[in-house]
């Protein structure tokens, strides 16, 4: 009976080490890849003569800086190491999209109502008071430019989640400040 017990204890505590193991090896090595591909923007961007006075992150994993000097934004995407940098001019419009269409201007108007009375919580309620609970698939920053060869720049914010659930409050609140700061270098 003692020897049962102790053989499923150690059979307990071999799974939780195989589990913290694993865990371990999936975690640690995105959090260093991240690090590197973040260092390596950084350093590219320095390289092109970028000096950012404003970092703001718009989604999980993807920054806007802003060089305002040269008058330039860069949308790095930190976990691809990828980034785009595009002249304040070059930028003709930006949009919120949610499941591939384009949320409604009376909508982001409540949204920047609710901003100002009670921030951005209030920005969330106020863009979707009326709406019900529903899922939403992608919830997207576009951003449409004068570059033919890039037209259009796409920020990934969430996937298949509730319009009600913490992580779309979130994601949208980071999404609304991008878009905040790309209406207002387009109304410059």
């Amino acid at each position: 009976m003692i020897v049962d017990i102790i053989i499923f204890v150690a059979l307990i505590l071999i799974v939780a080490l195989i589990y913290a193991w694993y865990y371990q090896l999936s975690i640690v090595p995105k959090r260093v890849i991240l690090q590197e591909n973040t260092d390596y923007i950084k350093k590219n961007l320095n390289a092109e003569g970028f000096v950012t006075s404003k970092t703001v992150p718009i989604a999980h994993e993807t920054v806007l800086r802003i060089d305002q000097t040269q008058e330039n934004i860069a949308l790095c995407f930190n976990r691809t190491g990828e980034y785009h940098i595009i002249p304040f001019g070059d930028i003709v419009s930006v949009a919120i999209y949610e499941d591939d269409t384009e949320k409604k201007t009376a909508g982001v108007g409540g949204a920047i109502l609710g901003g100002m009375i009670a921030g951005g919580v209030g920005a969330l309620i106020g863009s979707s008071s009326a709406d019900t609970e529903r899922l939403i698939h992608k919830l997207q920053l576009r951003i449409f430019t004068r570059n033919i060869e890039n037209p259009i720049h796409v920020v990934n914010a969430l996937k298949d989640k509730t319009n009600k659930s913490p992580e779309y409050v979130h994601a949208y609140e980071q999404i609304l400040q991008g878009y905040a700061i790309i209406t207002a270098i387009i109304n410059q």
